[in-house]
């Protein structure tokens, strides 16, 4: 696992710079290339042999190509072994050369050969092209710039900006998309002119023009099949990703949770370690924290397990480090945990496991209920959300925390046909009855938005600050494909939840795990604020810096942080609200209205 970048001209000090700044990502080496046409670096964390013979850049036995990467090739050793057949000799036991030689042999086909976690760029310096590609899911990251001439990408934003071509510009299109759904959904970010390379595709660029390919686009193809068999199916898939992916040089463990999808990676990584899984679960000191459905999965599978707490204050002093590597504004406080997980496992595990992506591919969010089938008529609460109006539906599936008020905080040409931002979603229900046959196309909506612009996005930016690699394995593709096979009836039916996933985990976990109601990550937020962040709120927050953005109603924001100073407002919604304009104002004091430097001061003190 590592970082990468690199541009379409020769610039050493540059290059190296842009290393520098994303050397949380690879500590363990940084190398560089270049020459009169393209400049390429890598920070590396070394995974899958550790000896330097897997330092990159990496060029092949002819000397015409020399890739970057970043990530894990679960598959590679086969690929390998194919490729020794065709005459290819290697100098390591890396996956770096395998892709390198993969490319060199089936060029940009060889994507569809990996299966894995990656986002690499490989530089023909015989016909002068660069090629990059993403990975199925985008688990891992990749950005880019194209202006004028110019291409820069990396894993980063941050490395992007320090060069001097790239403006720090808001792009309140953008904005406008995290208001309306708490994340970006259509591959773009919040600096202007800065794009990703989505998920699944790769990109060519030459003679300055760049070509963008989509190599896998899952579709929905439901069959029928019994329950025994999609649940045996499930399992059969889970355990070979999960064996897949125990493969590591380095300390490796599962983040669990006590939920049923951290669970059964727990319960099949136990099977299959030859020693005892390292199992981590985090806290906070408050009544959800779920310390006692962790240890009843660890004692169940012999784990060595670990407990982590964090307190409001930890919370509150991160605030700047966490914008600073997420490089967006949130309103998910899971974010602030999964940056402590890596944090605080730090010395002991290099790599993690988790259950990320199950509610995604199985439903097991609440907000999917509006598209299952009733099990009871009688059920009235959930008929009226089945049968509710088109256009609400819609917008149903938003997890934004502004649907209900979004004019009271931002100004009326920001929300500007912000209804828009939903047709996409539209088109894949539309005509479709409310009979659970919509689904399946919102799961695969979610997995082409949700997953890759949220979920994903905040894996590897909290592990990866802290130059931790974690693996994701029930989002092996060829799994995902499959569960977009199995009817909506096996997924969520009244409200039952990923009724296949339980009847897959059947043998592996206790009833009581396994019946367990499906919770997110608490994180005690109106604590953070209460005990710690008001004064970073209100420094933040305040009348002029309200009206540097740009964006805001600002007596709204100014009554609404008022309101939660004197316990009017106490509701969860009103405190992800207030994170928003609070990690918002830090993103822009962060990365707008300043220089960017690898020296930056991310003290609490220095934004109060």
């Amino acid at each position: 696992m590592c970082g990468i970048c690199g541009f379409n001209f020769s610039d050493k000090e540059l290059i190296g710079k842009m290393c520098e700044i994303i050397a949380h990502r690879g500590p363990n080496n940084q190398g560089t290339y270049v020459d009169d046409k393209i400049s390429l670096g890598n920070r590396r964390l070394s995974i899958i042999d550790i000896s330097s013979k897997g330092n990159q850049p990496i060029v092949n036995e002819k000397g015409n190509l020399v890739i970057t990467y970043n990530g894990e090739l679960y598959n590679f050793k086969e690929i390998k072994n194919d490729l020794i057949k065709k005459g290819y000799r290697f100098n390591s036991e890396t996956d770096t050369e395998v892709i390198l030689y993969a490319y060199e042999e089936y060029e940009k086909e060889c994507v569809k050969k990996f299966n894995g976690i990656f986002a690499f760029a490989i530089w023909d310096n015989n016909k002068k092209e660069l090629f990059l590609a993403r990975d199925h899911l985008g688990i891992k990251p990749l950005y880019y710039y194209f202006k004028n001439g110019k291409f820069i990408f990396a894993s980063e934003i941050k490395a992007i900006l320090l060069s001097k071509d790239v403006k720090t510009k808001i792009n309140k299109d953008v904005l406008k998309e995290i208001i309306a759904c708490a994340y970006p959904i259509f591959g773009k970010t919040l600096f202007l002119d800065i794009n990703e390379l989505k998920p699944g595709h790769n990109l060519t660029l030459v003679n300055n023009k760049i070509n963008i390919e989509n190599y896998w686009n899952p579709n929905i193809n439901e069959i029928d099949e019994s329950l025994d068999y999609f649940s045996n199916r499930v399992r059969n898939l889970l355990e070979r990703s999960v064996k897949m992916q125990l493969v590591s040089d380095v300390p490796l463990g599962v983040f669990l949770s006590g939920g049923l999808d951290s669970s059964i990676i727990t319960a099949i990584a136990s099977k299959y370690s030859q020693k005892p899984v390292e199992t981590v679960t985090l806290g906070f000191g408050t009544e959800e924290d779920e310390y006692k459905y962790a240890k009843i999965v660890s004692e169940h599978c012999k784990t060595n397990h670990s407990e982590i707490y964090v307190n409001s204050s930890d919370l509150a002093k991160a605030l700047p480090k966490i914008v600073w590597h997420y490089e967006f504004p949130f309103t998910r406080p899971a974010i602030l945990a999964y940056y402590f997980l890596s944090n605080r496992t730090k010395g002991k595990l290099t790599v993690s496991l988790l259950g990320q992506g199950a509610d995604e591919i199985f439903a097991g969010y609440n907000r999917y209920d509006a598209y299952t089938k009733l099990q009871n008529n009688n059920d009235y609460e959930l008929k009226q959300k089945i049968e509710m109006k088109f256009e609400d539906k819609v917008k149903y599936i938003s997890s934004g925390v502004f649907n209900k008020d979004d004019k009271e905080f931002f100004k009326d040409d920001l929300l500007k046909d912000k209804s828009k931002i939903f047709n996409q979603y539209a088109q894949m229900i539309k005509n479709l009855k409310n009979d659970g046959s919509q689904l399946n196309p919102t799961l695969l909506y979610e997995i082409k938005t949700e997953l890759p612009y949220y979920q994903l996005k905040m894996v590897d930016k909290t592990s990866m600050a802290n130059s931790h690699e974690m693996r994701v394995p029930i989002l092996d593709y060829e799994l995902v494909e499959f569960a977009l096979k199995i009817p909506s009836k096996f997924k969520f039916f009244g409200n039952n939840k990923k009724i296949v996933l339980q009847h897959a985990a059947k043998d592996y976990l206790p009833k009581e795990i396994l019946q367990r109601r499906k919770l997110p990550m608490v994180v005690p937020l109106s604590k953070v604020f209460k005990e710690d962040l008001i004064s970073i709120a209100s420094s933040v927050l305040s009348i002029n810096k309200l009206k540097e953005m740009g964006v805001y109603k600002e007596d709204s924001i100014i009554k609404h942080l008022e309101k939660i100073k004197d316990n009017t407002l106490k509701d969860d919604n009103s405190f992800r609200q207030l994170l928003f304009f609070v990690t918002l104002g830090l993103w822009s004091d962060i990365f707008i209205n300043v220089a960017i430097t690898k020296n930056i001061n991310l003290n609490l003190k220095n934004y109060i």
